[in-house]
């Protein structure tokens, strides 16, 4: 199965400057397996060119939140010898390579894809959302078709954007008679694994949702982890039981305990089925400060050296630009440009 994997690309954007739980637990944990059992390195990319759809962020708070990412994947244990750390803007042949793909595609497939209605509704309507929130989908599949991807872990939400990558590639291979473009497979993560909004179980956790104590971040400290947990949206029945479809919000706290500690979901049931609703909160709790200790100590560390997290990017920017630089010469060579 390892060896089906090939080359795994993935980015995450810095707009919030460091992940929630939902983010360690649904993407970055994997990613840390992933490095140590895919065939080739995986490739991440800090996506602060997706970041510029948000209008309202700032430029200084850009560009601090990319350190800030950096440093969070560092401290969850990702390790810059086993995979390609690199932030997106600084390798151009993304958007050169977003552009030839617009001109592969029409205006039509990409309003079919319903995500960029919900950011529209999202940004407001009335003042207008940028174009990018729309041609988003182009400069991600430019992301993942630039390395020749095999596999691309994505949550439920992202499959429509995947499936017109595929698209793209078969339209691109097609249409210039060769065969550049590797249509990549997409490792769907289940329902089941994604984590939960704490103040509303039916939505997934989210850096976008306002709502406060919606999420926790891996740099909380151990009394505002305590406080969002206890805050959590359950139920009243007492007896505790794993349903996520009629008690969301229960299920999604096992899901927490489950994910923190490493075990099925069904051997963390059975840890904690004796207890009450607020011995639950409390057990969660406990397992994930005693999980997210130790890397906000690592990440207050890594950010006192951006030197060091400026040399990772670099040095992943140069690893990743040496593949990029192949797949677009032959791009070009194909669209007749060179």
């Amino acid at each position: 199965m390892n060896a089906k994997l090939g080359r795994i690309f993935s980015g995450i954007q810095p707009s919030a400057g460091v992940p929630h739980l939902g983010n360690y637990i649904g993407a970055i944990k994997p990613w840390v397996h992933y490095q140590d059992t895919a065939p080739l390195k995986p490739i991440l990319s800090v996506v602060d060119l997706h970041a510029l759809t948000n209008p309202k962020l700032k430029p200084e708070i850009l560009r601090d939140n990319i350190f800030q990412m950096t440093a969070s994947l560092l401290a969850c244990g990702l390790d810059p010898n086993k995979c390609i750390i690199f932030q997106q803007s600084t390798v151009p042949h993304h958007t050169e390579l977003s552009w030839i793909l617009t001109c592969c595609s029409t205006l039509q497939r990409i309003q079919a894809i319903n995500t960029w209605r919900e950011k529209v509704k999202l940004l407001g309507k009335e003042k207008g959302a940028p174009l990018g929130v729309l041609v988003y989908p182009l400069l991600m599949a430019a992301d993942i078709l630039l390395y020749k991807t095999d596999t691309i872990p994505v949550g439920d939400d992202q499959s429509q954007n995947i499936e017109l990558t595929r698209e793209l590639a078969t339209t691109f291979n097609r249409r210039f008679n060769c065969n550049v473009m590797k249509v990549p497979e997409k490792l769907v993560q289940t329902e089941s694994n994604r984590i939960k909004s704490l103040r509303d179980p039916t939505s997934k956790m989210s850096k976008s949702d306002d709502t406060q104590g919606s999420s926790v971040t891996i740099l909380d400290c151990q009394d505002l982890i305590r406080a969002k947990i206890k805050k959590a949206v359950t139920d009243s029945n007492p007896v505790l039981s794993f349903d996520p479809e009629k008690r969301p919000g229960v299920s999604n706290l096992i899901g927490i305990y489950a994910a923190m500690k490493n075990i099925s979901k069904s051997d963390a049931l059975t840890e904690v089925e004796s207890m009450d609703t607020l011995q639950l909160k409390n057990a969660v709790s406990d397992v994930v400060v005693e999980a997210l200790s130790p890397i906000r100590s690592e990440h207050s560390r890594l950010m006192e050296s951006k030197e060091y997290l400026t040399q990772v990017l670099n040095n992943g920017k140069n690893s990743a630009t040496e593949i990029a630089d192949q797949t677009l010469i032959e791009v070009k060579k194909a669209i007749g440009v060179l």
